[in-house]
This record gives C-alpha cells, structure tokens and sequence, in this order.
C-alpha cells in the first residue's frame, strides 16, 4: 500500500463503472512515476456526473490535467498521457458482509485554469485597497512610496 502523501503519477489504465445507483463513474489505474515508490499503483475514482444528472465541472477539469483533450468522455483520448500531482489518503468502506475496510485511494490535484464563480470589480479592489492602506497606517506600518529618491517606486 503506498504511503500517505503526495507523488507525481500517470494515468496507467481505466475502466468505467457505475455505482449501485447506476451514477457512472471512472476508475483511473494511477501509477507514481519518480521516487522510492516508483511503478506503485493507486486507484482514483472519478464521478463524471453531479448528484443533479450534471456533468461534473471538477471531474472534467481532473481528466483534462491528465491529458483527455475533453472531446468524448467515452473514449478518454489523451488521458494517459500527463503526470498529475496526487494525494493519497486514507479512506473507508462497508463491504457486502457489513465490515469496515480501511484502503488508501488517491486524489488528483489540479490547480490553474479554474475560473473563480464570482470577480472582484475594480471600484470594489479600490475599496479593499484602502482599507488594507489605513489598516498598516494605523498600526505604524510604512505605507505608500518610501524610496527617498524615487516617487514612483512602489513599496
């Protein structure tokens, strides 16, 4: 069982499923490139759809970072293709005879290229500006322009 802790792995295989309420999900077969754990597998499940019936925003920006180029979620092309940042956890389960089993499973992290659901306009950046400005002023922190020789050098 590979450790808990993040590792840089590669899509190695996957395979479809679907869950008891016949969601449909994939199974992504995770192989940690680099490292003491080298070659060492973990699986990540992806669910491709919300609770809703919607695709899931998140699930397809996991499998774009991997490298599908987000044309048929059926097929998957590419998804094999880019080693991704995961976290490997520990999770638990019931099994069909009603004990709990403890198995790690791994988490794709992905970062750039989210959009943020609701910006910050300009006359409201002003604001914040301002107040993080009176803030550091009123705890005696140097605020503004302080090179002695220079207006415009911003500090």
């Amino acid at each position: 069982m590979i450790p808990i802790g993040n590792y840089m792995a590669r899509v190695g295989s996957f395979q479809w499923g679907k869950t008891a309420t016949d969601k449909p999900y994939v199974r992504l077969l995770m192989v940690v490139e680099g490292g003491e754990h080298e070659g060492s597998e973990i699986t990540s499940d992806v669910f491709v759809l919300r609770k809703n019936g919607e695709p899931n925003e998140i699930a397809r920006e996991k499998l774009m970072a991997c490298g599908w180029d987000g044309k048929d979620i059926a097929a998957l092309d590419g998804v094999t293709e880019k080693a991704v940042n995961i976290s490997v956890m520990p999770d638990s389960y019931t099994d069909k005879s009603g004990n709990v089993k403890t198995v790690h499973r791994a988490e794709i992290n992905f970062g750039g290229g989210r959009r943020v659901k609701h910006e910050v306009d300009k006359a409201d950046l002003a604001n914040l500006a301002l107040k993080f400005k009176a803030a550091a002023a009123a705890s005696g922190q140097v605020v503004g322009n302080t090179h002695p020789d220079d207006d415009d050098f911003p500090v």
